[in-house]
């Protein structure tokens, strides 16, 4: 986990890859222990913007729109 973005009540766990996006272990796991104090997940990656499932993966340089 690389940054908690505070949104009210809940944070939004943010993990920036600098490989591939589509592994994201420790994500999983924080998403997995914390659950019901989330808000939406993020990756920043190096590619393009991508949904589906729970996470929203962004390029690194959205980063400032977080």
């Amino acid at each position: 986990m690389d940054f908690l973005i505070s949104r009210g009540r809940e944070i939004c766990p943010v993990e920036v890859r600098s490989g591939r996006s589509d592994l994201h272990a420790s994500l999983d796991r924080f998403i997995e222990i914390y659950s019901g104090k989330l808000g939406q997940p993020h990756i920043l990656h190096s590619g393009d913007v991508k949904t589906g499932g729970d996470i929203i993966l962004l390029p690194v340089y959205t980063a400032i729109c977080l």
